[in-house]
């Protein structure tokens, strides 16, 4: 995937998330492995102002369904591998649509948005990842647009990397502490910063 094909197919997936009602307010789950598609359903959440939760492919169905529960998601997208146990995780929850990456990639594309839809930078959650759970049940982690850029500053300055927009992820990207790897830059809009 070119850097063209990524943003190309992020705006347009985010055009398709507005235009079903999935913006601020509204969580979207996302259960996959490291894939390319996972940061354009990643930065298309994000653009279109909702709040992406990252949930654990080696979850079970009770471990799902805790975290689709505590964030609220309405919607979960997960790789076609673990549909069955994403299918098991939904049932009692307020998720009311369950689908695969590819479905949807073609479901929710279209004209594409072009600009970052308006929430608060500093105060609107993002991304909502979840601890580990070693003291208990996992817990959400709610990171801002500021936080995501703050981190991807603080990374780039202590690397010495002042031109670089990104780090490539080494953990998986649902990890809270690869936040600042995940394939991210900076986008700027009217002198604020968005993370994508």
């Amino acid at each position: 995937m070119t850097a063209a094909d990524l943003v190309a197919q992020i705006r347009a997936l985010a055009g398709g998330l507005v235009r079903a009602g999935f913006g601020p307010g509204k969580v979207v789950a996302l259960m996959a492995p490291n894939m390319p598609e996972y940061a354009v359903i990643f930065h298309a959440v994000a653009l279109a102002g909702a709040t992406i939760a990252t949930i654990n492919p080696a979850y079970t169905a009770p471990e799902v369904r805790h975290q689709l529960t505590d964030s609220g998601a309405v919607l979960l997208i997960t790789a076609l591998d673990f549909m069955a146990v994403s299918s098991a995780g939904v049932a009692g929850t307020g998720c009311t649509q369950l689908m695969t990456i590819a479905q949807a990639l073609a479901q929710f594309s279209g004209p594409p948005l072009l600009v970052q839809v308006p929430v608060d930078l500093a105060r609107h959650p993002l991304a909502l990842p979840y601890s580990s759970g070693t003291t208990g049940l996992p817990k959400g982690v709610m990171l801002s647009h500021r936080n995501l850029v703050a981190n991807l500053d603080q990374g780039i300055y202590v690397a010495g990397l002042r031109d670089l927009g990104g780090l490539s992820a080494i953990l998986p990207y649902l990890r809270h502490a690869s936040a600042d790897e995940r394939p991210s830059g900076r986008w700027r809009d009217a002198g604020h910063h968005a993370a994508l």
